[in-house]
């Protein structure tokens, strides 16, 4: 078992991780875990979160995006069905005291309690997670066993799972090697999977591109849905979310520009240094620019890039 701390060159250890298997520890602030639980959690939740939880099935597992009542993504979700009257919510863009002063204001006469457990998520990554970790039978479905939560996720190009678990359980991780957030996050981007810090200027889902995964047209009234159905039926959206590729280094919250001129077009929200000479990153850009191998500029130093159709792969070294 080999510990890897943060690096400037991602490249050798997400090579790694799309040929093996990798394991993080995610607890940093902007994650957390919470419990909803009452008669009311089912109703309650379907209200508030932007996926399908009315016929959600006890042992099922779906993503939702955070949003507010103008359908601004703030954060998302996987909610746990653990019971009928317990959903169990992992979330990414905010932490537990945030996130339960933000729904706990909409708990009025519902019977629903929000707890915070003592559980922390793991995730790991790579072909050889079916072999390495608890696999679930199937991709909508969560492994129980005792405390401890498994279900697949698309983290990664390849393959990934996470667990929760508590603080003080480490599970079982012989044969992986072990990463930091660093890697996790460059392996997120290569498979364009947006986080919270993606929609900080408050984008919509249709933006992000969630559409498929986390919005449900048909599931009643909740939080944001006249905005979102709006959206909807209007049509496509001026910006999208799309991964870039730069021959030189960029940082997050550099601009994006046309190649050919000086437009500002967008900005990177998530970058990671991959090779010496190459950089990935996501960024949300106006419509015209979004085709695979649009040529684009990024940051102060004009950096040469393109938009990548591809959601795999590390860009070869110089």
């Amino acid at each position: 078992m080999t510990t890897r701390t943060g690096s400037a060159d991602l490249g050798p250890a997400v090579e790694r991780a799309l040929t093996t298997a990798v394991v993080a520890r995610v607890d940093a602030p902007g994650h957390a875990v919470v419990r909803l639980r009452g008669k009311d959690a089912r109703r309650f939740c379907n209200g508030m979160f932007t996926n399908n939880v009315r016929d959600l099935p006890v042992g099922a597992w779906n993503r939702s995006a955070i949003v507010d009542d103008r359908a601004r993504v703030a954060g998302f979700l996987d909610l746990l069905c653990e019971a009928d009257d317990c959903f169990l919510a992992v979330v990414d863009g905010m932490d537990a005291e945030t996130f339960c002063a933000r729904y706990g204001r909409y708990v009025i006469f519902d019977d629903v309690d929000l707890e915070t457990p003592d559980l922390v998520r793991w995730t790991m990554i790579g072909p050889r997670v079916p072999q390495l970790a608890p696999w679930p039978p199937e991709a909508d479905r969560f492994l129980a066993d005792g405390p401890l939560r498994a279900w697949r996720h698309r983290r990664a190009p390849c393959v990934s799972v996470d667990l929760v678990a508590p603080s003080d359980h480490t599970p079982d991780i012989e044969g992986f090697e072990v990463v930091d957030g660093d890697v996790l996050d460059a392996l997120r981007i290569l498979a364009k999977v947006p986080a919270a810090r993606d929609a900080e200027e408050r984008r919509l889902p249709h933006e992000l591109g969630v559409r498929e995964e986390m919005l449900h047209f048909e599931k009643g009234c909740y939080l944001g849905q006249e905005t979102i159905h709006r959206v909807d039926v209007m049509g496509r959206v001026r910006k999208q979310l799309v991964l870039l590729q730069f021959d030189g280094p960029v940082a997050a919250g550099d601009m994006v520009r046309s190649f050919d001129g000086d437009d500002e077009i967008g900005q990177l929200t998530s970058v990671a240094r991959l090779r010496k000479g190459a950089s990935v990153g996501l960024a949300v850009l106006r419509i015209p620019h979004v085709e695979a191998d649009t040529r684009v500029r990024g940051g102060q130093a004009g950096v040469p890039g393109r938009v990548r159709g591809d959601s795999a792969g590390v860009p070869a070294p110089e």
